[in-house]
């Protein structure tokens, strides 16, 4: 009877297995909940033409795939969210994803173990968390990415290299929590517009990143808890004048903080 619903709100559930009657909701815009299944909805949520927000789907069940095949009809789609998803679905994500041409948020997550997920090459996306064994071949072609956020041992790669002309409109860059990787390159090029970027829980990381300072834009940097050794040693004005063009550093070592404020 809500003929001109535009927003449904349900969070904080388990599971919510969404009745196949949603479908008749064809105003509505944004369907926000923080675990939603469609398996009811497999031959119906196509019809929803409507849609811009859609979060957070759960594709670990019978019959994803008809259901994924489906999200690609939506095509006003600006913020989708899809979580379980499995490895073998990667391929048809891929090209449901590609149909959404509007597309400014995305968030992709496995509560499993993946291995490789080569074939989500993605577009129009400004934020995702993607599981894969080299995301930055499979995401620098998003020239429309604002935020990547590769976390939770998403990454099992031994080095990240930005390279020259990708992530064009990337501001914010968060690299946590991975016990493989060993470096990270930025080449001159690489990044022109990043603000914020975050290093936090690479144990394995021994350097700092290679490139940092041909981020002129950087306004924020935080490396925390790497492998990077001796950090504590580093005096103030050896920071500084490593990052002499960062508004704000802060450096967390095994004995403490150390916050810069070079400009200032």
């Amino acid at each position: 009877m809500l003929q001109n619903l535009e927003t449904l709100e349900v969070r904080d559930t388990d599971t919510l297995q969404l009745p196949k009657e949603i479908s008749k909701l064809r105003q509505l815009r944004h369907l926000i909940g923080t675990n939603i299944s469609l398996i009811e909805l497999k031959n119906g949520i196509g019809e929803m033409t409507s849609l811009q927000t859609l979060r957070n789907i759960d594709l670990d069940m019978d019959g994803a795939a008809e259901v994924i095949k489906e999200l690609g009809k939506l095509k006003q789609i600006r913020d989708l969210g899809l979580i379980n998803v499995h490895e073998e679905d990667g391929s048809i994500i891929s090209s449901s994803i590609n149909e959404m041409q509007h597309m400014e948020k995305l968030f992709v997550a496995s509560y499993k173990n993946f291995h490789n997920l080569d074939d989500l090459h993605l577009n129009s996306t400004s934020t995702m968390s993607i599981l894969t064994e080299d995301p930055m071949q499979s995401l620098k072609s998003l020239q429309h990415l604002l935020i990547l956020s590769i976390k939770e041992i998403a990454y099992e790669g031994l080095c990240l290299h930005f390279e020259d002309g990708g992530f064009e409109k990337l501001k914010e860059l968060y690299v946590e929590t991975s016990n493989e990787l060993r470096d990270i390159i930025i080449d001159k090029g690489a990044l022109p517009s990043l603000k914020k970027l975050r290093l936090h829980g690479l144990f394995s990381l021994k350097t700092t990143p290679t490139g940092i300072q041909h981020l002129e834009k950087l306004e924020v940097l935080y490396i925390g808890y790497t492998g990077i050794e001796h950090l504590e040693d580093i005096s103030t004005e050896d920071w500084n004048w490593i990052f002499k063009h960062v508004p704000a550093v802060e450096i967390t070592t095994p004995s403490g903080f150390i916050t810069l404020n070079p400009m200032r």
